[in-house]
């Protein structure tokens, strides 16, 4: 057994995708024997949604100084701090920094040799940048890639020999499949989801769209689909479940989270047709050129109901079962394993 910390965000939500990692990663390590804490910087950011995480992984979630999430002054060296930090750790056999906007090189530094597994969220953010070449190479760091653009940049920075692919996880088990209604789901209203795509899809498809998140940021709004409230992350799932197809046309993403739990529900999803998603959708799910007509793409959807086989895996239930097998709780395990081993 190993005495684990996860350095988490502070920031989150009711379908925040770091938070739902961050969620399944702390019940997979105890259910593999280890002991857990949850870490979160110390800054003015709110608190409220880890009463929750600490309910759902029981885990001790607490303050940890020294890291300061977004904050220019934490990159600078500091022995004093980090000093401190290193107490904090020192009780820890093994530390996930699992997230975006630390000091990843602070806390790699402070960890005296421990193990540090990087596991960043974000296409837009990569820890690479933040670290020196001293700081990249310790034998006992491993950059956990969600995506092979970050395994790309891990090679060019001269960091692919602790660099391994690392696959998010489905955050709930194996469900009965439901049929499909006779609407599309969207979740996230941030700029780059671009709901305006969204909104032609729903539209080609001649569907309702039904979207969840908060209000949209300014200029992030499109006609023509229904803006939802935030619900808790069990109404949303079920509301996916009912779904013809998930429809998610961000390309600045890291590994997206909903498109995941659509897939671990037998729902196809209607995607850009770009390397991220190539990468983890299996055939049978959309893949929309986005330098053509999405009418004259999804030609022929509206009339059945958008169930029209397109390649090999249009059966729902065949789809859940694939998403389960490839992302589900044994194969997270598994990859656990291994990654705590690839790090030591």
């Amino acid at each position: 057994m190993n005495r684990v910390c996860i350095i988490a965000p502070r920031a989150g939500g009711v379908i925040t995708g770091i938070e739902t990692v961050n969620r399944v990663l702390a019940k997979s390590l105890l259910e593999m024997g280890h002991a857990v804490d949850i870490a979160v910087p110390t800054n003015p950011f709110g608190f409220s949604y880890l009463k929750k995480l600490s309910e759902d992984t029981g885990c001790l979630v607490s303050e940890i100084s020294g890291i300061a999430e977004g904050s220019l002054r934490s990159l600078l060296k500091d022995d004093s701090i980090e000093a401190g930090l290193a107490r904090q750790l020192q009780p820890y056999r093994v530390i996930f920094i699992s997230g975006a906007w630390f000091n990843y090189g602070r806390i790699i530094r402070a960890a005296l040799g421990r193990k540090v597994i990087i596991i960043p969220h974000g296409l837009h953010v990569n820890p690479l940048e933040y670290l020196d070449a001293t700081e990249l190479n310790r034998p006992n760091v491993t950059y956990a890639c969600i995506n092979w653009m970050h395994m790309l940049d891990a090679n060019r920075r001269g960091a692919g020999a602790r660099a391994v692919m690392f696959d998010l996880p489905i955050p709930f088990g194996p469900r009965t499949v439901k049929a499909a209604g006779n609407y599309c789901v969207a979740v996230g209203t941030e700029k780059r989801k671009r709901l305006s795509q969204v909104a032609e899809v729903a539209a080609a498809l001649g569907m309702e769209c039904r979207v969840y998140g908060p209000e949209p940021e300014p200029g992030a709004r499109a006609p023509g689909l229904r803006y939802m409230k935030q619900v808790p992350h069990e109404e949303l799932l079920e509301t996916i479940a009912g779904a013809a197809f998930l429809i998610h046309m961000a390309l600045v993403e890291g590994r997206p989270m909903a498109v995941l739990e659509a897939l671990g529900l037998g729902v196809r999803v209607i995607i850009p047709d770009a390397p991220l998603y190539r990468e983890f959708v299996p055939d049978g799910n959309v893949f929309l050129d986005p330098g053509r007509p999405f009418t004259e793409q999804l030609a022929g959807f509206a009339a059945d109901n958008g169930l029209k086989p397109l390649r090999a895996m249009a059966n729902r239930r065949e789809l859940h079962d694939w998403a389960h097998g490839k992302y589900g709780d044994a194969a997270f395990k598994k990859q656990l394993e291994e990654i705590m081993g690839v790090a030591a």
